[in-house]
């Protein structure tokens, strides 16, 4: 399955994860995508107390489930899709 650096490098990161590789592409992707959320998310979280850290973004609530972030992901990849757009702009608003 691993046809780019970028495939395998994740697929390895499974494995030394614990994680394990599934036979199937489709889960494979699911299982990467639920490991790089978790991370993504302890790590944002690490840094202490968001609403003390003006210039920190959270990206989801803080009580919100990688199972309702990847549902807005996937709202978001579709509609990217449907509009034929390759990147989007994240406008960041200051709080004062």
């Amino acid at each position: 399955m691993a046809t780019n650096p970028l495939l395998l490098t994740s697929m390895a990161l499974l494995l030394h994860t614990g994680i394990g590789l599934p036979h199937e592409r489709a889960e494979l992707y699911n299982r990467l995508l639920h490991l790089l959320l978790e991370t993504w998310r302890v790590s944002q979280l690490s840094g202490g107390v968001p609403s003390q850290d003006r210039d920190k973004i959270l990206y989801y609530e803080l009580d919100e489930s990688w199972q309702s972030v990847q549902r807005r992901l996937q709202d978001l990849a579709l509609w990217m899709s449907e509009h034929e757009r390759r990147e989007i702009r994240i406008l960041r608003h200051k709080k004062y």
